[in-house]
């Protein structure tokens, strides 16, 4: 963890009220960016073990998915496609 609590994003810039998370997606490699209406110390708290959803409640599942794995809807949609009913 660097001095200021960042751990496994890859990279991040604050825009305005906005933090920019670059993410690799495990799933297809490619590298995703999604801006995300979060405070460092709502981060940190969560880096220190209160639940995301606690810790971020003003993000959506997506997003919180996101800073967690890396992974888009769309990743979600190539990893778990859905299966037809037989």
């Amino acid at each position: 963890m660097d001095s200021e609590g960042w751990t496994h994003i890859e990279n991040f810039r604050r825009r305005h009220n906005m933090i920019e998370f670059q993410m690799v997606s495990p799933i297809t490699k490619f590298s995703n960016t999604m801006m995300i209406d979060i405070t460092m110390e709502q981060y940190n708290s969560w880096v220190g073990g209160v639940l995301i959803q606690d810790a971020m409640p003003n993000t959506t599942v997506d997003e919180r998915e996101f800073i967690k794995t890396g992974m888009t809807p769309e990743c979600w949609d190539i990893a778990f496609p859905e299966q037809s009913e037989v």
